[in-house]
């Protein structure tokens, strides 16, 4: 009897590992960098709930942190070996859910990573195309080639450095001109801004931005370090907009020596032009 009554136990435990409890676990392991724990945990979660694209992507993650680190600790093979699992996993994701926002981040990052940054923008530019209804992917497109904008400053490619910002303030003007409360690229346009010695508008631009989200810590803190309180400003910014998305392309020439010290997080370089809970490998990346 008192052995039946320890597998009728076991059997109410293991029913109790549902894909949500395996989730989290692979969320906190994934937050002490104990990748292969993650990994197992979220297979594990997979193979309970096998079309939930938000555990493919965690899953992606996870390889692709895990990728970093054996590139930073010289393990080459077994970083290829992780970058390859990634890439399946994040187009597994999209597989689900085409309009994925972390996946298509995910694997545009990874894909500049590996040194194809042609391809990354040909997967975000196709995702505008196929989705063009969405702000999204203008957004994505904007931040990657203000990504590889600073990627070509640090080389000192300065003239691609700067036609790439010139492309992402198009882009953000045109999710402005289709959406003038998204606040995610009111908060771009600030940085864009900024970084041209556009004070005024910059500051326009942030205070819109917070006027339609108010919870961004970070911007109001950067509002203060520029002397400026949070209430919202005229936003008046010029709107001279390419709606053509297929004439936003990068140039990628001469594609430098790219490596992960350079281009350092899977989700964006976390430039204070995004909300920084998007861009950082956090609790907050991964799906529960």
């Amino acid at each position: 009897m008192i052995r039946l009554l320890l597998i009728f136990f076991v059997i109410l435990q293991l029913a109790g590992c549902t894909a949500s409890n395996m989730s989290a676990e692979g969320v906190r392991y994934f937050n002490q960098a104990r990748y292969d724990q993650a990994q197992r945990a979220f297979l594990e979660a997979l193979k309970r709930e096998p079309n939930n694209p938000d555990i493919y992507f965690n899953l992606a993650e996870t390889y692709h942190q895990s990728a970093k680190l054996s590139i930073s600790q010289n393990e080459i093979a077994k970083a290829q070996q992780q970058y390859d699992e990634a890439n399946k996993y994040y187009r597994n994701c999209l597989a689900i859910d085409f309009n994925h926002l972390k996946a298509n981040r995910g694997l545009a990052a990874m894909l500049v990573e590996i040194r194809q940054p042609q391809m990354a923008f040909d997967h975000i530019i196709n995702w505008c195309n196929i989705s063009p209804n969405l702000q999204d992917p203008k957004i994505e497109l904007a931040r990657l080639h203000q990504e590889w904008a600073q990627i070509m400053s640090v080389l000192g490619k300065k003239e691609i450095s700067t036609d790439s910002i010139n492309k992402a303030d198009k882009l953000l003007q045109n999710v402005i001109a289709n959406d003038p409360n998204n606040y995610r690229a009111w908060r771009a346009i600030g940085y864009i801004r900024e970084n041209n010695g556009d004070r005024e508008n910059a500051v326009n631009a942030y205070q819109k931005s917070l006027l339609l989200n108010p919870n961004q810590n970070d911007l109001k803190n950067k509002l203060l370090t520029m002397g400026v309180t949070t209430t919202a400003a005229d936003t008046n910014t010029n709107t001279n907009i390419d709606t053509n998305i297929n004439t936003i392309t990068p140039d990628t020439n001469a594609t430098p020596n790219i490596t992960p010290s350079i281009f350092p997080n899977s989700t964006g370089l976390g430039s204070i032009g995004y909300d920084r809970n998007e861009n950082s490998a956090t609790e907050t990346t991964l799906y529960r």
